[in-house]
């Protein structure tokens, strides 16, 4: 693997620490400032209609910094154990290793950035009483491209380093 790979998966890696931290960051302010009884649950129509306590905050970030938690786990596994899109031969097999390793680690950064901005929309919501359907359905949309994109062009290039 070359230097400059193992650069940009280092940056991926610290990007979803960043992350991370910044979503603990904003459930603590949340968590600080909204009142005990918060909106849980949103109608189609965008009105709460479901209500309970804002204890409810401290989960999503567990969940986040456990995926975050996986994910540096996984990334530690032997790159020959991952499935792969072509058959591994001696010839490629720095190749499709190194794209590999990049493109968990990208997905990293993608997985943890879509659940946190999820998890900003629900104390944006918290805090204004009420969401609005449109960005629900942008976000949905968004993770959705977020992950088959990455996953269409990593399979492209891995079917390319034949």
């Amino acid at each position: 693997m070359n230097t400059d790979t193992d650069n940009k998966i280092q940056n991926y890696v610290t990007a979803s620490w960043v992350i991370v931290g910044v979503g603990i960051l904003a459930a603590i302010i949340a968590y600080l400032l909204l009142p005990a009884i918060v909106p849980t649950h949103f109608g189609m129509n965008g009105e709460p209609d479901q209500h309970g306590s804002k204890n409810s905050l401290i989960i999503t970030p567990i969940i986040v910094l456990a995926v975050n938690i996986f994910f540096q786990f996984m990334a530690k596994r032997p790159v020959d154990k991952f499935n792969y899109p072509v058959e591994i031969t001696p010839a490629n097999a720095d190749a499709q290793h190194g794209l590999m390793r990049y493109f968990f680690a990208m997905m990293r950064v993608i997985v943890v950035s879509v659940m946190t901005l999820v998890y900003g929309l629900i104390i944006a919501s918290m805090f204004i009483g009420h969401t609005d359907m449109r960005a629900v359905v942008l976000t949905m949309a968004l993770v959705i491209v977020s992950v088959i994109v990455p996953a269409l062009v990593y399979g492209i290039k891995a079917s390319n380093l034949k």
